[in-house]
């Protein structure tokens, strides 16, 4: 919860900062002035958009991967106790009632 109260906090702020930034810009900024410096922000946003959708794919190459190798693991470990299961079952011993007792740890696995 608390992590949603900073995130709430950090974008709000951030917003709040800029609207209420804005009134002082056009006051104090002469409007010819902000004019003539259109064109170099435009290449300038323009730049700084093109940079981050590539951070942003790479980011989620990043965490695509992660879970891709999150998932072969889990594939495997998933297939290894399997395995452990059917050997558990080949090498039983019979214990004092008759039955069959797997070794000890192995019969949690089937649950």
């Amino acid at each position: 919860m608390d992590t949603i109260l900073n995130a709430i906090l950090l974008i709000g702020g951030s917003i709040a900062t800029s609207v209420s930034g804005l009134p002082f810009v056009r006051r104090y900024a002469n409007i010819n002035w902000l004019k003539q410096h259109h064109e170099v922000a435009s290449y300038f946003f323009l730049m700084v958009g093109t940079l981050y959708s590539v951070l942003v794919a790479f980011a989620i190459f990043v965490v695509w991967s992660g879970f891709k190798d999150a998932d072969s693991k889990l594939q495997h470990e998933a297939t290894e106790v399997a395995d452990l299961s059917r050997l558990s079952v080949k090498y039983a011993r019979p214990g004092p009632e008759g039955r069959l007792q797997r070794p000890h740890g192995v019969s949690q696995l089937g649950r």
